[in-house]
């Protein structure tokens, strides 16, 4: 689907349920056959992609709430991002009914699938088929929850397992603690009938549950679980990291990647992104990065993250991490890879006065991975937390992880505390018309 018609959709959206899907991904007729369940999936990826999903949205509102973003003076912020960088968001907001809109409906893709999955009766494919499902529609439900749920009362968003089919369809909100239970046992039951040993990033794979459950555990702050999964992930998955930082982006130099969305030069994952941070792009250098962030970035200038992933032009600092141009096949978007899992264990036995040759281990290969010496001087468990916490916010930079971690670690938004209710969103104005039963966020 072309950009510009994603905005327009972006721009417009509609209730999730307000009519019966009709197209080649979710026709009843098509779902009859093990081609058409196949073919369901391929479109459950390619919603994935959506400018709302990680081609854009769900990450850079996050950014733009966590204040590393300013303003560039190049180009007019559109109102509906100016929101977010005023953390004065509207129920209105065509963001935030685009995440929540087109997050549902690859959610209800997922289900359509999962209704009809015993049409397909190779066990083998049908297990793989389903728990890819299962993973994909978990993966989604968490990042509503981490947008949408509202600290103080107790609320995640709607987890659904069944189809929607029509527009009396009027899911309640999960109590927190209901939705998580859902949530790990979609993931749980994923984990179960997909493949151990695939190390394809390009479909839901074992290795994928494995890591997202970690960064669930660790959001949560239940080091323990989080500690195991990520010490089984380091020492017996079949992942590794890339040779080099540059080669993160190349499917066939990346080794790292647990799950990534495959791009094509007609159907680029990263595009949309790039338009928003790129001054070179015709559409782009509406944002550029913070002076908060310059600092961390200006520490080391032999770091490779800084000249690979940064344009430096007129005073400012702008994101050229998804400049699709780098790769001639289509730039693949990593949603999740093994240095986040290093700096979680890093992180973890450092707050806990842990091994500290294991801490400065996980830590360094991240370091001299990105042309960095490694760190020989550094005792303090401390002291090491707060070089793992800065080498994470250098490594993970604009994939969608910062405003989480902030949040996690109850750190300020600038005036505002991590608990402050405008960071996080609202439901749609529109969904809360239409769904009697959605309760709406604190402060709107």
């Amino acid at each position: 689907m072309s950009r510009f018609l994603w905005i327009f959709l972006l721009l417009t959206g509609c209730h999730l349920w307000d009519k019966e899907p009709q197209n080649l991904y979710t026709s009843e007729k098509a779902l009859q056959t093990p081609a058409g369940i196949q073919q369901a999936l391929t479109g459950v990826y390619d919603g994935l992609q959506s400018p709302n999903l990680y081609g854009g949205n769900l990450w850079l509102v996050g950014e733009l709430l966590t204040g590393e973003l300013q303003k560039s003076g190049k180009s007019p912020i559109p109102k509906v991002y100016q929101e977010f960088l005023e953390r004065e968001i509207s129920p209105s907001n065509s963001i935030v009914l685009g995440i929540w809109k087109d997050a549902y409906d690859v959610i209800n893709r997922t289900n359509r699938i999962l209704e009809n999955i015993n049409v397909i009766s190779d066990t083998t494919t049908r297990n793989q088929v389903k728990g890819e499902c299962l993973y994909i529609r978990g993966l989604l439900h968490f990042e509503l929850s981490r947008y949408f749920s509202s600290l103080d009362s107790g609320l995640a968003v709607p987890y659904i397992k069944e189809v929607a089919t029509s527009s009396n369809f009027y899911p309640v909100r999960d109590s927190i603690s209901v939705f998580y239970e859902k949530l790990i046992q979609d993931f749980d039951e994923s984990s179960s009938l997909l493949y151990a040993k695939s190390t394809n990033p390009n479909q839901a794979n074992f290795w994928a549950v494995q890591a997202t459950l970690a960064r669930l555990y660790f959001q949560q702050k239940n080091y323990d679980k989080a500690f195991s999964l990520v010490n089984k992930i380091i020492e017996t998955s079949p992942f590794s990291l890339s040779k080099s930082v540059s080669d993160i982006f190349s499917e066939s130099q990346d080794t790292e990647t647990f799950f990534r969305l495959k791009s094509t030069t007609s159907d680029n994952s990263t595009t949309f992104l790039d338009d928003f941070y790129n001054l070179k792009k015709v559409q782009g250098g509406y944002f550029s990065v913070a002076s908060s962030f310059k600092s961390v970035l200006d520490k080391d200038f032999n770091d490779q993250r800084r000249f690979l992933f940064y344009l430096f032009e007129g005073g400012k600092v702008y994101i050229r991490k998804f400049d699709a141009t780098n790769s001639p096949d289509g730039m693949p978007l990593p949603l999740i890879r093994l240095p986040e899992i290093y700096l979680i264990r890093a992180e973890i036995l450092a707050e806990n006065q842990g091994d500290i040759n294991i801490i400065r281990e996980d830590y360094n290969q991240i370091r001299v991975r990105a042309g960095l010496p490694e760190d020989k001087a550094t005792f303090s468990p401390f002291a090491l937390l707060r070089n793992i916490r800065e080498e994470r916010l250098k490594e993970l930079a604009w994939e969608g992880d910062l405003y989480h971690d902030k949040k996690r670690k109850g750190e300020n938004f600038g005036n505002l505390t991590a608990q402050d209710n405008r960071l996080v969103l609202p439901i749609p104005e529109r969904e809360i018309i239409l769904n009697p039963n959605l309760v709406q966020n604190s402060g709107y």
